[in-house]
């Protein structure tokens, strides 16, 4: 047992001690002995750090939410991420300070893509989630296939940990440096709004910590530390029934080949714009078309009283000929059924990415182009065994815990008894009504470490480890 505290105490000291870490800009120069040994110089330089020697310009839109976290958007990016975009020589950037929540949905809906060769958001995940929900409408249909890059700002910023940025200047070197990866995106339709998601979605007791925590905002990530606490205490379970698609061949492991995970937006060969048609950016749904079509039905009459303007367009009667010919030509696993689970559920969780905070574990295993994503969920527990499993969220561990179900799917229906708990999605709340999800893979594009992945903070050893 004292060796176990031992290791725990170790691990958590220098953990924190990465965190604390000073990080510096430094601007070095070097002299050659002639103009050829100078390009030649550049030349390796470039091979070794952007692996291409001929460098793409990179036009960017930089996008500031002075509203995330604890509130120091502006003040970051002067400090960590300009340095870094100013020394480099293919990087120009428009910068924006966003003016109100909905400001990045506009600026998503008129972006002009021919001046753009990839976007920034400086703040949380739900600036994102703004910003993707803006690019929806945008006129351009391709523009939901822009780069996004995160700047992380928030208090969780569960995307740009995902993707190995859990600083500052580390999410503007990965901006950098140029290279990209795919990234699924799930549709929600509730209330008669159909709504893009790309990271997690939670009820019960994970919800009510990230929601129920909001008015402590400004203590950035020690806020979720005090709402665990309290909603430990009061250990409240609901009443909820689950719908979700099942399959032996459903894995949380990427579709991708690792060697053509990562595209280099930098390449002189290389332009997004010319690497889709329209018809990549449209959506087809057949398991909500094979499985949930009277529960989809239900959720477009439906309106929230709070919502004045509620529009939905129902999937399964889009009559383009290339969706419908995609979903009679879709190959479903012989194996593919749906389940029916109604009961108390004291933890719900979706998680369509590794890390959902910089130190929360969502699905340890979930790859961002995976074609699936994880549902997570538990029956209640004592406020004990409750502690163990966020604790186990913090270091990777979840999975271990007995308590904890975990089903890797594509689709699933979700109906809250009554409106009670909160409902998160990407870290923002929605109202506790029925909703439903499919994924859509590789959907997006977004700025990652190219072949390391994500650099995910190293896991506490377990007592069955030791």
């Amino acid at each position: 047992f004292l060796t176990r505290v031992t290791k725990q105490r170790k691990w958590k000291k220098e953990e924190k001690k990465k965190k604390n870490k000073k990080e510096i800009v430094k601007k070095l120069e070097f002299q050659c002995e002639s103009d050829e040994k100078q390009q030649e110089c550049i030349d390796i330089l470039n091979q070794r750090i952007f692996k291409s020697k001929t460098i793409n310009h990179q036009h960017l839109l930089v996008i500031v939410n002075p509203f995330s976290g604890q509130k120091k958007g502006v003040e970051t990016f002067q400090s960590f991420c300009k340095p870094i975009f100013d020394l480099a020589p293919h990087i120009t950037y428009h910068y924006i300070v966003s003016k109100n929540p909905e400001h990045p949905v506009e600026l998503g809906r008129k972006i002009n893509l021919e001046q753009y060769d990839g976007a920034v958001i400086v703040g949380g995940d739900g600036t994102i989630s703004l910003f993707v929900q803006g690019l929806r409408k945008n006129k351009n249909p391709l523009a939901i296939k822009l780069p996004i890059g995160h700047i992380p700002c928030g208090s969780g910023n569960g995307l740009a940990s995902s993707l190995g940025a859990f600083t500052p200047s580390e999410g503007a070197l990965v901006i950098t440096r140029g290279f990209t990866e795919k990234l699924d995106v799930i549709s929600m339709f509730q209330d008669g709004k159909h709504n893009m998601v790309f990271l997690m979605s939670a009820w019960a007791v994970i919800a009510d910590v990230d929601i129920g925590s909001e008015e402590f905002r400004q203590w950035g990530s020690l806020r979720f530390a005090i709402g665990a606490l309290y909603y430990i205490m009061k250990k409240a379970s609901y009443n909820a029934t689950l719908k979700i698609i099942t399959s032996s061949s459903f894995t949380s492991h990427s579709l991708n080949d690792k060697s053509k995970k990562y595209t280099s937006t930098l390449d002189s060969a290389y332009n997004y714009k010319d690497c889709y048609t329209e018809d990549d950016a449209k959506l087809s749904y057949p398991y909500i078309n094979r499985f949930f079509k009277k529960e989809l039905d239900v959720i477009a009459e439906s309106t929230n009283d709070n919502e004045e303007d509620v529009t939905m367009t129902t999937p399964h009667i889009q009559e383009s000929s290339i969706e419908v010919e995609q979903e009679r030509s879709y190959q479903f696993p012989e194996d593919v059924k749906i389940e029916t689970i109604t009961m108390k559920f004291f933890l719900f969780l979706m998680s369509n990415t590794a890390m959902l905070a910089s130190d929360f574990f969502g699905s340890p295993n979930q790859e961002c182009a995976s074609g699936t994503f994880d549902v997570l969920y538990a029956k209640s527990m004592s406020r004990t065994k409750l502690l163990g499993a966020l604790n186990k969220m913090e270091n990777g561990s979840i999975l271990k815990e007995p308590a904890i179900t975990k089903i890797s799917t594509k689709a699933f229906y979700f109906e809250p008894e009554k409106e009670e708990s909160f409902l998160s999605v990407d870290g923002e709340s929605l109202p506790i009504h029925p909703f439903l999800m499919e994924v859509h893979p590789q959907y997006m594009n977004v700025y990652s470490w190219n072949k390391r992945g994500p650099k995910l903070p190293s896991v506490i050893p377990l007592e069955s480890d030791l």
